[in-house]
């Protein structure tokens, strides 16, 4: 082997692959695997060297700003610095939609004079503490007078096109009180307008809830109204029943209805409303109380005209049937008594006087004449007893009245009977128990209609 000294140089450019460095092992190593090589990792990056010349020398690229208004490279402590210039960066070059890298603008330190209303602004240099802005004319805001006083709002003005500082005005039925920071609005029916139009609504007393009244001083009395619809008229604060009409009178004043006015005085009738055609009219019935449990009475009905003042006639009492119409029939008023309606007496369509049951009696207390003296006109009968020789005298009465004479007793004697006008006869005597008289004065007379035992002269 030849010395290391007499070999040939073998520089670093000249290797090639063929070119070995012997190993142990009667191994050898490839030279120019030694030599570095350099890729780049990144995809679609820009490599960071440019060649590699003398097979181990590698070239780097250098790094620097495209402009350096926007961008400065340095070298500090080995490290490659780029810093960015805020200053030089034009955004009008920017897409803000894209980046939003816009947010704020400092409109104190950028923008002179005063914001127009086409750019966002108002157009206004200042405004009051309190007061709003509106549009007083087109394109244009203004700011409306301080509002400084509770309640106020902006309300609408056509008088000038634009609203005004105003409060709310309480109308009749209604109370408004202002407060800071409210408005709160009150019905009040105390003060309700001479006319309430309901139109279709209804006002509900929900009496679910309990009794509520349409009162006339705010009291629980007046009008009340069921969960039924049947109707209760009460005074005096009344204890409320459970209604069973569809009106009922609950009051405490006996007096429950009185009809007509003293302003508009006139004739009035109570009347049920006539049937439809081909229909028969409907029954009216005025009925009394039933009497309650055990043994108690039911309750009476009574029907009494109008009294007369000073020397006037008081009212009379009609009770009259329903017209025959042009054709028919008329009807009959009849009393009836029971559960079956038990016709006592009747007058029929020929005004004829019936008594179908029962029997016609004088129930009134008698005038009972002890003596001589006069037989009253007040009484139907008058039960006369002699105590000798009495005379009687009997007063005209009235056209149509009766009058029934019964002697009852005796003491031995007789009473003389003299009317003032007797027809037939001066005077009738009465002698014995049982003697009686039946007399009607008419045509300005008695006149006998039945007599026995008695005598006429």
């Amino acid at each position: 082997m030849s010395e290391v000294k007499n070999w040939t140089t073998l520089v670093k450019t000249s290797v090639t692959e063929n070119e070995y460095l012997p190993v142990t092992g009667k191994k050898k190593f490839q030279l120019q695997s030694l030599f570095p090589s350099v890729a780049t990792a990144g995809a679609g990056s820009e490599s960071l060297f440019s060649s590699i010349t003398n097979k181990n020398q590698l070239n780097f690229k250098g790094i620097k700003s495209g402009d350096t208004g926007l961008l400065t490279v340095t070298t500090a402590s080995n490290n490659i610095v780029l810093t960015a210039l805020e200053a030089g960066i034009d955004l009008s070059q920017c897409n803000n939609s894209t980046s939003a890298f816009l947010s704020t603008v400092d409109l104190a330190a950028n923008v002179s004079g005063i914001l127009p209303i086409a750019n966002g602004g108002t157009g206004l240099s200042s405004i009051t503490k309190g007061s709003i802005l509106y549009a007083s004319a087109a394109n244009t805001l203004a700011a409306s007078s301080p509002i400084a006083t509770n309640g106020q709002l902006l309300i609408g003005n056509t008088a000038n096109g634009y609203p005004s500082v105003a409060t709310l005005t309480a109308g009749a039925g209604m109370t408004i009180t202002n407060g800071a920071g409210s408005i709160t609005l009150a019905a009040s029916m105390s003060s309700a307008g001479a006319n309430i139009d309901m139109n279709t609504f209804n006002i509900n007393l929900d009496a679910a809830a309990g009794n509520s009244f349409v009162s006339g001083d705010g009291t629980d009395e007046g009008i009340t109204v069921d969960a039924s619809g049947y109707v209760g008229i009460g005074d005096t604060t009344p204890v409320v029943p459970t209604l069973a009409a569809q009106l009922s009178l609950i009051g405490n004043t006996s007096r429950v209805i009185e009809i007509g006015n003293t302003n508009s005085y006139k004739p009035y009738e109570v009347k049920v409303k006539d049937a439809a055609a081909g229909v028969g009219g409907a029954q009216l019935t005025l009925k009394g109380a039933d009497g309650g449990s055990g043994a108690t009475n039911g309750g009476d009905i009574a029907i009494r005209a109008g009294a007369a003042s000073s020397t006037g006639t008081a009212g009379s009492v009609t009770i009259g049937a329903g017209d025959e119409g042009a054709s028919g029939t008329a009807g009959t008023v009849s009393l009836t008594t029971g559960t079956t309606n038990i016709v006592g007496l009747q007058v029929d369509a020929s005004q004829n006087v019936l008594i179908p049951n029962g029997y016609l009696r004088f129930s009134e207390t008698p005038q009972n004449l002890v003596g001589a003296g006069a037989v009253d006109i007040t009484t139907q009968v008058t039960n006369f007893t002699d105590t000798g020789a009495n005379a009687l005298t009997l007063a005209d009465g009235v056209q149509g009245q009766t009058k029934f004479i019964c002697q009852i007793a005796t003491a031995g004697g007789a009473g003389t009977l003299t009317p003032t006008n007797l027809a037939g006869g001066t005077t009738i005597t009465f002698h014995a128990v049982g003697e009686n008289a039946h007399l009607l004065f008419t045509n300005g007379s008695w006149h006998i209609v039945g007599i026995y035992g008695a005598t006429v002269a």
